[in-house]
């Protein structure tokens, strides 16, 4: 299973035939690397925007939301469009980003300039910058129907928004955050006065740094829950229906994962058809009545079998391994 975030790619490659087409984009500080995404036979793309602009592209050193940027993101949507796809489903989890998604718009050829002109960088600390946007030029992507896997709810701006909920997890300090909340709201509302198109509150809007804000204003997109997508290729239910015990897993356990994510989606199932819900994890930070108020019947934790979050990180293989022979069923 996936959410959206991290990973989609894989799952969802076993559930489709699909081909596997690599390309050279920008990682979210525009060095180059090389990315991959799927087209399926029936021409449907899968994108997962965490292979060109993901945390797990940078070293914890490198993490800052106002330099990263989603336009390596921008440079795998085009290169579906050119490969003539009629659907793009687009993963936005996982990001390094902060920029409102811009630098995927600019990737497509939408401009942001400043009051002299300038063409700026598409970079979450110019987002308070813009003037105006330009569109582009002989280019429509109203051919190509575009989802969103998402995996949160929040929306652009606001307490909980991209940037006070999810800016400090990329490298942000206090500062930092406030110069991002106000970038975002000035973006918005540049948005809403040009496009006349409100995305400040739209419940999704505010993932992968407002990834989800922008490929609403700028590609008409849709957004999906990222884990229901995925129930619908995998066919997860049929299974669930037919099994005994369901194991679930969640790198770590807590209020987050319960809204949206894969636990909270395999824990409705698992009570609308009475079966038990195991979940290995981790960390986890719920506690036995939060487990019960999810669906939850047993948590086992490799911070806690292995001794120290170290050690659980750095042998999560073998802790797994080791947690998986030892369930208490």
């Amino acid at each position: 299973m996936a959410d959206g975030g991290d990973g989609l790619l894989d799952v969802l490659s076993t559930y489709r035939n699909c081909e596997r087409r690599t390309i050279e984009v920008s990682d979210p500080l525009f060095r180059r690397i090389k990315a991959s995404y799927l087209i399926t036979e029936d021409g449907t793309a899968f994108i997962e925007m965490a292979k060109a602009s993901g945390l797990l592209l940078l070293n914890p050193g490198e993490y800052n939301p106002a330099k990263t940027s989603t336009y390596g993101t921008g440079e795998l949507i085009k290169d579906a469009i050119s490969q003539k796809v009629n659907k793009i489903v687009l993963g936005i989890g996982g990001s390094a980003t902060n920029d409102g998604g811009i630098g995927m718009a600019a990737a497509l050829g939408f401009r942001f300039v400043d009051n002299e002109g300038n063409e700026l960088a598409p970079v979450g600390e110019n987002l308070i910058h813009i003037s105006r946007i330009e569109n582009p030029v002989n280019c429509d992507f109203k051919a190509v129907c575009i989802e969103l896997a998402c995996d949160v709810t929040n929306p652009l701006i606001g307490e909980q928004g991209a940037a006070r909920v999810f800016a400090r997890q990329k490298g942000a300090d206090d500062t930092m955050v406030a110069v991002l909340e106000k970038g975002l709201q000035h973006f918005s509302e540049l948005v809403a006065q040009q496009m006349n198109k409100d995305i400040a509150h739209i419940p999704g809007a505010g993932a992968a740094g407002g990834l989800g804000a922008a490929c609403i204003a700028f590609l008409n997109a849709d957004l999906k829950q990222g884990i229901q997508l995925v129930f619908e290729y995998s066919k997860i239910e049929d299974h669930i229906k037919q099994a005994d015990l369901v194991i679930s897993g969640e790198g770590k356990l807590d209020e987050q994962s319960l809204q949206g994510k894969v636990v909270s989606g395999i824990s409705s199932l698992c009570q609308k058809y009475d079966k038990p819900l195991y979940v290995l994890c981790g960390k986890n930070e719920l506690n036995e009545v939060q487990h019960q108020e999810a669906g939850i019947n047993k948590v086992f934790s490799l911070f806690e079998m292995a001794g120290s979050e170290q050690e659980s990180m750095h042998n999560a293989a073998f802790w797994l391994k080791e947690m998986a022979e030892n369930l208490q069923l």
